[in-house]
């Protein structure tokens, strides 16, 4: 592979990041398919943990997630009981 090494500098990761990340034509990968996009070419110390936590603290990201859980079913009326 001839991946480039990348020092410890917050200036260089982060464009990397925006490159493969943020732009129209990258659609805003998930965590696994940032890392291997960005292992393709690049690689530094902490690398996965510093991707993963660029993905998660994306905003477009986290308002169109899908949602993981079941759909919420119809509201249904509390029941009230009076006591005298």
């Amino acid at each position: 592979m001839n991946q480039r090494y990348i020092p410890n500098d917050e200036g260089l990761q982060t464009p990397i990041a925006k490159g493969c990340h943020d732009l129209q034509v990258a659609r805003h990968f998930g965590e696994e398919k940032m890392v291997d996009i960005v292992s393709r070419d690049f690689y530094w110390k902490v690398f996965t943990g510093w991707i993963n936590d660029y993905v998660r603290s994306c905003d477009e990201c986290q308002h169109n997630k899908a949602a993981r859980h079941a759909r919420y079913g119809l509201q249904q009326p509390l029941q009230i009981t009076f006591t005298a």
